[in-house]
């Protein structure tokens, strides 16, 4: 059994605005707009798929029903077999911008999500081994503010996989980053990713990352959006463009199925 089904998924979204009638008056209107369509994906246990789709194609639209934040209009989302309704515990969203609460210190953020354990040295191990892992030892007692974006990020990776969840869902966890910081985190991710072989879903329109991060790459897109073309990446882990001609070839093809004949 597939550990996520996503089975005809819709999602059409009314969009309301209002018109100048003949009399003066204003008249709202309603335009049923069809984002998603029919989508259909199943994910294994421990597998990281990326998500690849130009920006407004409705890839975090369709996060955010997979997590449980918001209804489909039609299909469902299946987890262990069992139909999504609501956000679950064992499902964590790594949002798109910085969610780190900025009164509380970097330790106590992580820790939200062990608040209530009762063992305070079973707590505090967990705390130490996750901050360890995202390598924010000594930035213990800072607060968000104080930190960078990339260590802001590392934060909020730990926050996610403290509380050991099943589910580990990101959406665009690189954005805002420097470059440098980009491929750091990237290594960090993929490092993590086959350590603890958590489910992941990565949503990004960086073909890159979706290459080199991914155990499968699942492309979406058109008006409205479909599932365009799903490949299973069976390259080894690290993966570099230069040494690995196929990985190299499968990005020009990608560049070009988007719509730029070149890739800079």
């Amino acid at each position: 059994m597939p550990h996520i089904e996503i089975r005809q998924l819709t999602k059409k979204y009314i969009n309301r605005r209002k018109m100048n009638r003949n009399d003066g008056h204003k008249e709202t209107i309603g335009e049923t707009i069809t984002v998603l369509k029919n989508i259909d994906v199943s994910i294994e246990t421990g597998e990281m798929v990326c998500f690849l789709g130009p920006s407004g194609c409705g890839k975090s639209t369709m996060l955010r029903i997979i997590a449980g934040f918001e209804p489909a209009s039609s299909g469902q989302v299946l987890i262990n077999g069992r139909t999504q309704k609501k956000p679950g515990a064992d499902t964590i969203f790594v949002f798109q911008h910085n969610g780190l609460l900025p009164w509380l210190s970097v330790r106590e953020n992580i820790g939200l999500g062990l608040r209530h354990m009762t063992n305070k040295k079973q707590r505090d191990e967990i705390l130490i081994e996750h901050i360890e892992m995202v390598e924010l030892e000594g930035f213990e007692n800072h607060f968000p503010g104080q930190l960078s974006g990339g260590m802001q990020r590392r934060a909020e990776l730990a926050r996610a996989l403290v509380v050991n969840p099943e589910i580990l869902i990101m959406d665009e966890p690189f954005s805002g980053l420097d470059f440098l910081t980009h491929m750091k985190m990237r290594e960090e991710v993929v490092n993590m990713h086959q350590f603890i072989r958590k489910t992941t879903l990565m949503v990004t329109h960086d073909i890159n990352d979706a290459l080199i991060m991914g155990d499968r790459i699942v492309i979406i897109g058109g008006s409205p959006s479909e599932v365009i073309l799903e490949k299973k990446l069976d390259f080894e882990h690290p993966r570099n463009f230069e040494s690995n001609p196929e990985l190299g070839k499968l990005r020009d093809e990608l560049f070009l199925m988007m719509g730029v004949s070149y890739a800079v």
